[in-house]
């Protein structure tokens, strides 16, 4: 059944706390969805859930467990994506249990493409005599969940390219110091990237330069990041942070020309080696998804690597984190090897932006993603 403009629009209004109930858990429940859930009785709250993390209790169950059969008689429920139906997995089906709780009506924004489950909760709900509407708040829960869906699409990790820029695009000073062109503020903010990611990628150059951790100093994860390092030779030096904590914290190095004598030695120091072209985007983030179960990776390499993403159209989204400053012709692009014509220039769509002290957080989202939501209407 499709959302029509009779029904009311309080359905709005516990959808979007849906939402806000399953940003809560952002950074924490990959290779999952973010799944809130709200069940109403006569128009109030009587039972909130969202999903915690792989193996733990769905947002359904959650919000299920937390009220009493009584209760839920003739309840509503809302979530922000389709009741999963399918058993070979860790948790148990949440379309079964929404029936068995008496429940009588349910309301979601548009069906799992997942298909393993894809509109198999809706015969579950019409034989059960629940009444459900979808096609509600369809944008915006398409992009709360835009890495789970670009996972399950597409098959591969979802790519969020970070950059510290200057008001004139440039990343670094023409020596290459890059050391801070934007402030504490916005420090703190990558950090929280990185909390939300699955993976932090730099290019061996970065990696060289900065001699960086790419660690989380804000917060724990139940699941720790990931960091992975482009280099076809597998250039990566054994005194560097990254190497020096690999037994840690994760590292992968990411190379098709690594020498075998390279390749022990990384080995040894606890630096797992995927062999793959860096350049080949499609393959490489195919890989990071299907065998290392990474959904979201965060790019912090330099122009280089940012310009190659942009090239292949696998940026996902853009976050420019822009410094009143001016570093002029000499300093370092945040884009190499970029010469599109106007008329082939990718196009990115502003989503949200944020104040960080002095400086400006801009979120862009590729038109492919923008798009999502086009692909999920009912």
């Amino acid at each position: 059944m499709s959302y029509n403009d009779a029904m009311s629009s309080t359905d709005l209004f516990f959808l979007r706390r849906c939402l806000t109930l399953a940003c809560r858990e952002e950074g924490s429940v990959s290779p999952n969805p973010l799944v809130g859930c709200v069940i109403v009785k006569n128009g109030t709250i009587i039972s909130e859930g969202r999903h915690k993390g792989p193996g733990l209790a769905h947002a359904e169950a959650d919000a299920i467990s937390r009220a009493s059969v009584a209760r839920l008689k003739g309840a509503t429920l809302y979530v922000n994506l389709e009741p999963c139906s399918h058993t070979d997995k860790r948790t148990p089906p949440c379309a079964q249990a929404i029936a068995k709780a008496g429940i009588t009506r349910v309301v979601y924004p548009f069906q799992d493409p997942n298909p393993k489950t894809k509109g198999l909760s809706d015969k579950i709900f019409r034989d059960a005599g629940i009444d459900f509407s979808r096609g509600l708040l369809v944008r915006e829960s398409a992009v709360v969940n835009r890495v789970y869906l670009t996972n399950i699409t597409s098959k591969r990790s979802f790519v969020s390219l970070k950059l510290g820029t200057t008001m004139d695009g440039r990343i670094a000073d023409k020596s290459g110091c890059s050391r801070w062109i934007t402030g504490n503020d916005s420090q703190r903010f990558v950090h929280s990237l990185r909390f939300k990611s699955d993976a932090v990628l730099i290019g061996s150059g970065t990696a060289a330069s900065d001699n960086p951790q790419l660690t989380i100093r804000y917060g724990r994860k139940r699941k720790p990041v990931t960091r992975i390092v482009l280099s076809r030779e597998g250039r990566i030096s054994q005194s560097s942070a990254l190497a020096q904590s690999a037994k840690d914290h994760p590292l992968i190095v990411i190379g098709d020309r690594v020498p075998e004598k390279k390749a022990a030695i990384l080995s040894r120091l606890g630096i797992k080696l995927i062999t793959c072209d860096p350049r080949d985007w499609e393959t490489l983030l195919a890989i990071l998804f299907t065998q290392h179960q990474i959904g979201r990776v965060l790019t912090e390499g330099g122009g280089e690597v940012a310009g190659s993403l942009v090239r292949s159209g696998l940026a996902d989204e853009i976050i420019l984190i822009v410094a009143p400053k001016l570093l002029g012709d000499a300093a370092v692009p945040s884009f190499r090897g970029l010469d599109f014509p106007l008329s082939e220039a990718p196009e990115f769509v502003l989503f949200r932006k944020r104040k960080l002290g002095s400086d400006f957080a801009l979120h862009y989202l590729s038109r492919r993603t923008a798009c999502l939501p086009d692909l999920l209407k009912p």
